[in-house]
């Protein structure tokens, strides 16, 4: 499927694009992730529980729609590094500025430099969102670790993982997802996003699953493959493959690809496949996680 072309009169480079705010809401307060919670939270030199960067990523996600179109939602990739923490009640503003535009309505390129600010104007989350048009994406054949067939790990048989034991190489137990209407609509309403092309209904017939879903999902590839502690999401790399409608359920495939050390913290990334309900690859992405977080003074 050859991607649609995009309005270049709209963007030029170097444009200040036109900024959009939203109240921060810390959607996993109750979750087993205890890096959420106040207390806890501040017991590692937080100032209240964090709001997920996943959160964070989707009020920007949103955002990049509204901007770039629907076309970035099924074709375009994007990149957000959460550098510092967002807590709930903050007033943050959504933005950025056109770093490439090239090309016309028929085939062309377009770049931005985006990010997720505090009130104070301080970035939390610089990142960059990408879309090409006009010629047909080359599909890149199946990465070994989603395979179909194998199932779920059961909750119970979770191992704990560090930089010293994460399994390099070893093809994670998928992840099952509900991506139904009841579901998707609780994933809108707790993010805030009223628009109709998630809700009601989109080019394709039927509404489009939100793409800030897509980290949370990758997300839950590593809390429900792992027994964590306090874990903090730090960068995602998202590609989009094609459009990802509401319904049925979705998979998803993942792999440790690295694990390491930084300023005391023990980090993973893994590569994740996401699939739809017909199976058919829908996203795939890197995704980098603190999975032994350092207590700080």
């Amino acid at each position: 499927m050859t991607t649609a072309g995009v309005d270049l009169s709209r963007f030029s480079t170097g444009l200040q694009l036109a900024p959009g705010t939203v109240r921060a809401h810390n959607t996993s307060s109750a979750s087993e992730n205890k890096i959420h919670d106040d207390e806890v939270a501040r017991q590692y030199g937080f100032g209240g529980g964090l709001v997920p960067g996943a959160t964070s990523y989707a009020y920007l996600a949103s955002w990049l729609v509204q901007t770039l179109g629907v076309e970035w939602a099924m074709h375009g990739s994007s990149s957000i590094a959460l550098i510092r923490p967002v807590y709930e009640g903050e007033s943050v503003t959504l933005g950025g500025s056109v770093r490439e535009a090239s090309g016309d309505a028929q085939r062309g390129a377009l770049t931005v430099d985006c990010h997720v600010a505090g009130p104070d104007g301080e970035i939390r989350a610089p990142g960059t969102a990408g879309l090409t048009w006009g010629a047909d994406p080359v599909p890149a054949p199946r990465p070994a670790f989603a395979a179909p067939g194998s199932t779920p790990r059961l909750r119970d048989q979770r191992p704990t993982i560090s930089k010293a034991t994460a399994p390099l190489g070893e093809p994670l137990p998928p992840v099952l997802l509900d991506a139904g209407p009841d579901a998707t609509t609780a994933y809108l309403d707790g993010i805030g996003n009223q628009d109709p092309l998630f809700r009601a209904g989109s080019p394709f017939g039927g509404p489009l699953a939100h793409p800030g879903w897509w980290p949370g999902i990758a997300n839950r590839v590593l809390a429900e493959n792992f027994a964590l502690g306090p874990w903090i999401h730090t960068r995602s790399e998202i590609q989009h493959l094609g459009p990802a409608l509401v319904g049925g359920r979705y998979h998803a495939y993942g792999v440790i690809t690295d694990a390491f050390e930084k300023r005391g913290h023990e980090y993973v990334t893994a590569d994740v496949l996401i699939t739809d309900a017909a199976d058919v690859p829908v996203v795939r992405m890197s995704h980098t996680a603190i999975v032994v977080v350092a207590r700080r003074a």
